[in-house]
């Protein structure tokens, strides 16, 4: 009878062991589920992402390309039908676009 009893012993303690290791798995998928409910809508747009990337990089390098055409446009001496373009006038467009000043402040309502 003993062989027996040994047997039953060994299939309870393969049991045990393999019900600690569910419990472990399950443990660890509780912990990291608020991780992957947070950061999971993030990885899932991050090719999105890198398209937008790539496609600002490309106007970026073509708004470079016309920035230094005009330039070199604007180096050379025009001709006769071409109106002249002062730099002046260039440089007072670009700094409107950039400037802060024409945003309103935030209010903050109590």
């Amino acid at each position: 009878m003993k062989p027996s009893n040994i047997q039953g012993n060994g299939v309870m303690n393969g049991i045990s062991k393999t019900l600690d290791g569910v419990q472990q798995v399950l443990n660890m998928v509780q912990t990291s589920a608020p991780i992957v409910q947070e950061y999971g809508p993030m990885i899932k747009n991050l090719p999105a992402m890198y398209r937008m990337i790539k496609v600002f990089k490309e106007l970026e390098a073509s708004d470079s390309k016309e920035n230094a055409e005009e330039t070199s446009n604007l180096k050379t001496k025009p001709t006769e039908n071409e109106p002249t373009v002062s730099p002046k006038k260039v440089t007072k467009t670009t700094a409107r676009r950039s400037s802060a000043n024409d945003v309103p402040k935030p209010k903050l309502f109590i």
